[in-house]
């Protein structure tokens, strides 16, 4: 009599995963990842085909997270330049501003000196011609002559003294002004520059829509140099 041969394999009693000290770690293993370690020695096709594809997406992702940290890393130092940015244009304005200010509150004390003046200048020249009141027509009427042309010549000066200080602190504070529009749309047109350079060396743009893209920045910013 002839015996078949045996085709059921014996599959050993494996107690890892499954004593008291081990089951904790197996439990947390598949809380981890998504597999019982104790399939182990008991895999089918499937298990070993799902493990595949979990590795494959997670070696995927973790190229991503790489990609991802590099890109969040250079947004950050990029919003924090153009923080620095911004607060040295702003202190420049309002450093100018107060410069402004103290050019005003000079112009104002200059003004208001400059009448005091005029005022005290009225009050001699009245004290003369009332002094003089005694002189003769002719005497009195060539001194008065020339008082009045001194006086003047007092206005006339003080006022081409305040028009200049006017023009010149309304051309600065317009010179500041255009200097920060045009560091603003400067500072614009780079960015738009490198998002446009780093969406085309990403894929994002096709290549000969990117290198028109790029020209035209680059010949805005080289006009606005």
């Amino acid at each position: 009599m002839v015996v078949a041969p045996q085709r059921n394999s014996y599959t050993p009693n494996f107690r890892t995963g499954k004593t008291q000290g081990t089951a904790a770690a197996a439990q947390v293993l598949q809380q981890l990842i998504g597999f019982d370690p104790t399939k182990v020695g008991y895999m089918g096709l499937e298990d070993v085909q799902r493990l595949s594809l979990t590795a494959e997406n997670l070696e995927e992702q973790v190229k991503f997270a790489k990609h991802a940290a590099k890109k969040i890393s250079s947004i950050l130092k990029s919003c924090h330049t153009i923080e620095q940015i911004r607060q040295e244009i702003m202190k420049a304005g309002l450093d100018k501003y107060q410069a402004i200010n103290e050019l005003i509150g000079e112009l104002t004390k200059d003004t208001n000196q400059a009448q005091i003046d005029e005022r005290l200048l009225q009050q001699k020249i009245a004290n003369a011609l009332q002094l003089q009141g005694a002189k003769a027509q002719a005497d009195s009427t060539i001194e008065d002559k020339s008082l009045s042309n001194r006086l003047l010549a007092l206005r006339q000066g003080t006022a081409t003294k305040l028009q200049q200080m006017h023009a010149n602190n309304r051309r600065e504070i317009s010179e500041s002004k255009q200097r920060i529009i045009e560091g603003e749309r400067l500072a614009a047109a780079r960015r738009q520059y490198n998002q446009t350079m780093t969406q085309a060396m990403n894929g994002q743009i096709p290549a000969g829509r990117a290198n028109s893209l790029l020209a035209n920045l680059k010949k805005a910013l080289v006009s606005k140099w």
